[in-house]
């Protein structure tokens, strides 16, 4: 009896023994399990930010190349916005000429000037009397006057006075500049001005960042300067007044 007693508690205790290894056993089991989750986890996360990531820097990639055709497309516009027609406006060099003569009478016109200012196509006007000295801007498209400054001055050495009717050679002599640059060219700025000798028609047209000026005498229509200003900042200077052809070269050195 005693005997049969002793091998039921040896039982016993080796099936407690057997329990007791096969739970750590099992422990470890679902720890390794639940790490390799975790890893698996870990590496899918890493690789979900980094498709993210890729796809941020592909749209800023976007963004940026939109931004930069953006920006070019801003500047063609604006570009083409400043190559407006200097020949066709809607206030007539005579018209603006009479609009200063209106409001000063007595003064005699020393320059007289069609430019681009601000995307807008402005006259400008000096004058002067024998106290004063005037600066007349008129909007060639609106007819607005822009600006009617007045600075005191004595000028009793000043023989300028531009007659109304020398503002008809602007027009042929432009023509005429147009023809000799070639095709492509569009008229930026010209001017009637006295030189101390003769009234001066200076004309100056662009293409593709070149820009071409060219000077004339009103009275003789005859070409007197014509300089070339290039992308590479070299000037070519022409004056076919001369016995002989006088050619400069120029070179401008930002520093």
């Amino acid at each position: 009896m005693k005997k049969k007693i002793y091998l039921v508690t040896l039982g016993i205790g080796l099936a407690l023994t057997l329990s007791a290894c096969e739970a750590p056993r099992n422990t470890a089991l679902e720890v390794k399990k639940n790490d390799s989750q975790i890893e698996s986890s870990k590496e899918s996360d890493d690789k979900t930010n980094k498709k993210d990531d890729k796809s941020f820097e592909k749209n800023k990639s976007n963004v940026k190349d939109n931004k930069n055709q953006n920006s070019k497309d801003s500047k063609d516009e604006k570009s083409a916005d400043s190559q407006k027609d200097l020949l066709n406006v809607q206030i007539t060099k005579e018209n603006a000429f009479d609009e200063f003569k209106k409001l000063h009478q007595d003064a005699k016109v020393e320059s007289f000037k069609l430019e681009t200012k601000k995307q807008d196509l402005v006259y400008v006007i000096q004058g002067y009397d024998s106290q004063k000295e005037y600066e007349f801007e008129l909007n060639a498209e609106s007819g607005e006057v822009v600006k009617d400054g007045v600075k005191e001055e004595k000028n009793e050495d000043k023989v300028s006075d531009i007659q109304k009717n020398m503002l008809e050679s602007i027009d042929s002599i432009t023509q005429k500049s147009l023809q000799d640059a070639g095709e492509g060219y569009v008229v930026t700025e010209y001017k009637l001005y006295y030189d101390d000798v003769n009234y001066i028609v200076e004309v100056k047209l662009e293409k593709d960042g070149e820009d071409i000026s060219y000077s004339y005498d009103i009275a003789t229509g005859k070409l007197l300067e014509k300089d070339l200003w290039y992308k590479t900042k070299y000037k070519i200077n022409f004056m076919p007044e001369k016995k002989y052809l006088w050619f400069f070269i120029f070179i401008q050195f930002n520093i």
